[in-house]
């Protein structure tokens, strides 16, 4: 079994970051999709509307805004400004559910905000284009309420691209995990990654690597199963 330079198995290594980067990439898709739920169908819902407007200009900002430039605001308002959050440091969920939670508020949101812009315009443009089919008329035409033609023919619709979108952002979420986790002192796989790469522990960077890639075959797997059970003629 490969180690490191200090003796520790890199499988261990992985072992004990891997949960730890897991738990910030998951806070911070749940993050996104709440955020992105919120905006999106509000946005559609109010098109052409102020609601609209000011949704539709806070994902453009939010694409625009690099994680780790975002990172540096949200510790210098939150956490040297308001004290509200810890500026450094990370918690384990294995030695407080609660204080990672907390903890890991700010780099979880630092990732979160762009992909949530993201999402968010996916989701709007989905629901204006899925309300226009010609089933949705059909249904509008048998006097169906307006909530229920919402719920049941135009959302679930509208949701397929929305989270193949998801599966498709994972990538960059992993990619931001590595420099947040730096920015905020998160010992998880990313900053394992980064201090391999300097002392040029080519193994070590090619374990993280792999997980990395597996992870993101495996969310896309989830993504196909999920949108199959979204819409099962696609498993014909």
């Amino acid at each position: 079994m490969t180690c490191v330079p200090g003796g520790i198995p890199i499988s261990q290594l992985i072992g004990e970051r891997l949960p730890i980067t897991g738990f910030v990439g998951f806070y911070a898709v749940l993050i996104a999709v709440a955020i992105s739920l919120a905006m999106g169908t509000i946005a559609a819902l109010r098109r052409g509307r102020a609601a609209d407007t000011i949704a539709t200009s806070i994902a453009v900002l939010g694409i625009s805004m690099p994680d780790f430039w975002l990172s540096y605001i949200l510790v210098f308002a939150l956490a040297l400004g308001w004290h509200l959050f810890p500026a450094y440091g990370f918690v384990s969920p294995s030695d407080s559910p609660l204080g990672a939670l907390y903890s890991g508020f700010l780099p979880a949101l630092a990732i979160a905000a762009p992909m949530a812009a993201v999402f968010a315009r996916m989701l709007r443009a989905s629901l204006l284009e899925t309300a226009s089919r010609e089933y949705v008329v059909v249904a509008r035409s048998l006097g169906f309420s307006a909530p229920f033609v919402f719920r049941h023919y135009i959302f679930r619709n509208a949701l397929i691209p929305y989270v193949t979108v998801i599966g498709l952002q994972i990538r960059y979420l992993l990619g931001g995990v590595v420099v947040i986790e730096r920015i905020f002192g998160i010992q998880g796989l990313g900053s394992l990654m980064v201090d391999a790469a300097f002392a040029r522990d080519y193994p070590t960077v090619l374990a993280c690597t792999i997980v990395f890639l597996s992870i993101v075959l495996l969310v896309n797997l989830a993504v196909d199963l999920i949108c199959v059970a979204l819409d099962p003629r696609r498993s014909t």
